[in-house]
């Protein structure tokens, strides 16, 4: 987004011994402070900062949801990615946005990309650009400062492109899902998913009741497994009447189930 400075100001200086620029002795302590204040929901913010910024350079962009085997919620977009210098400045930097200039896009102040801090200490950027792909990690250090660090750097042929990865704790697993469904329910089109199909209304989902429930018990469930068990629980549901119930009656099943 393009800010408005063409405000004319006269100021005047008679008399002044010395002027210096505002300036940030702590950056982290300020994003901290920022992102502490900006948002009531910080999954909500996660899921729709992030998604927000790849659906604006590639509207087909992709969502992968937290797994027991998978436990991270990233957003895959093949929107050109940047290069090592722009990630640094972008991902790091307070202030500096990729979408200065530009009245089209929602944002503009640099924040977005830090929005993951709310949900973890650790997230990671990967940026495919220019025959190359750079894995960053953003994380919080001993001391509870952000830091922006360049873990590896490959060539790729494959496209062009930016993904976020945001790790998330197996209780926050429902958490992002539903995050996932409230705040992308309006996005037209809709990004590929490997868990939700249905973004328009939340629903219960058969699959991700059962991954709730193996994390819950402790129990590994493989891909194959998954896959076979979700149309027969679907099947029996319909032939019951209750192909799909409501979050409240899915939780008190979870419960009743963990007590056994």
């Amino acid at each position: 987004m393009r800010l408005n400075n063409e405000t004319v100001r006269s100021v005047g200086l008679g008399g002044v011994l010395t002027t210096s620029e505002f300036n940030i002795s702590d950056g982290s302590k300020l994003i901290e402070m920022i992102l502490d204040n900006a948002y009531s929901d910080p999954y909500r913010a996660t899921v729709r900062e992030i998604c927000q910024n790849a659906s604006e350079v590639d509207p087909a962009f992709r969502i992968h949801l937290p797994t027991p085997f998978e436990p991270w919620f990233a957003v895959i977009d093949d929107g050109g990615g940047m290069s090592r210098e722009d990630t640094i400045r972008h991902a790091s930097g307070i202030g500096s946005s990729t979408k200065d200039g530009d009245n089209t896009k929602v944002g503009g102040f640099g924040i977005g990309m830090k929005v993951p801090f709310t949900v973890s200490d650790q997230y990671t950027v990967i940026s495919r650009h220019g025959g190359m792909s750079r894995t960053f990690s953003a994380y919080k250090d001993d001391h509870n400062r952000a830091r922006f660090t360049m873990l590896s750097e490959v060539a790729d042929d494959g496209p062009a492109g930016l993904e976020v990865r945001v790790p998330v704790r197996p209780e926050n697993f429902r958490r992002i899902k539903d995050a996932v469904v409230s705040e992308l329910r309006w996005f037209d089109p809709k990004p590929a998913a490997n868990l939700i199909s249905n973004m328009r209304t939340p629903t219960f989902s058969c699959t991700s009741r059962l991954l709730d429930l193996a994390v819950a018990l402790q129990i590994d469930l493989s891909p194959r497994l998954l896959d076979a068990v979700e149309p027969a629980v679907s099947r029996l549901g319909r032939k019951s009447g209750r192909a799909q119930v409501n979050q409240q009656s899915g939780n008190r099943c979870l419960a009743s189930m963990s007590r056994r």
